[in-house]
C-alpha cells in the first residue's frame, strides 16, 4: 500500500525530470539555410542529398501507383494525371534538394556528389 501512496510523487518527479532545460539540446539544430561557414556546410549538404533520394523514391512509389490506376481507371483518368502530376512534383522537389546540397557541398569546399537515384 506504501507503494501506490508514493507513485504519484515518483510519477511528478520523472515528469519534472523531463521538462527541465537540461533535457532539451538547446543550440544543437541545424539550420539547413545557412550559408554560414561556421555551420557545418558539408552536413547541411549530406541532409539535402538525403532528402532528396526521398523525394525521388517518392516519386517512384507514385509512379507506381500511376501504373495501378491506368490499369484501374484507364490511361486518360484523373487519378492516372493527378499521380503522375505528383510524381513529377516529388522529382522537382528532388532536384531542388539537389542542387542546395551541391551548393551547400560548394561552401564546404568539397565536390557536389548526389547519393540520389533518378529514374526519368
Amino acid at each position: 500500500m506504501s507503494y501506490l501512496n508514493r507513485l504519484p510523487a515518483v510519477l511528478v518527479v520523472i515528469a519534472s525530470g523531463c521538462f527541465t532545460p537540461g533535457c532539451v539540446a538547446v543550440g544543437d539544430e541545424l539550420e539547413l539555410s545557412s550559408r554560414d561557414p561556421a555551420e557545418d556546410q558539408l552536413l547541411i549538404a549530406e541532409r539535402y542529398s538525403e532528402e532528396a533520394l526521398r523525394f525521388y523514391q517518392k516519386a517512384e512509389e507514385a509512379e507506381a501507383r500511376a501504373a495501378i490506376y491506368a490499369d484501374l481507371f484507364g490511361v486518360d483518368s484523373d487519378w492516372v494525371k493527378s499521380t503522375r502530376l505528383l510524381a513529377q512534383s516529388y522529382r522537382d522537389s528532388a532536384r531542388q534538394r539537389e542542387r542546395l546540397a551541391a551548393d551547400h557541398a560548394t561552401l564546404a569546399g568539397k565536390t557536389p556528389v548526389s547519393k540520389s537515384f533518378r529514374s526519368e
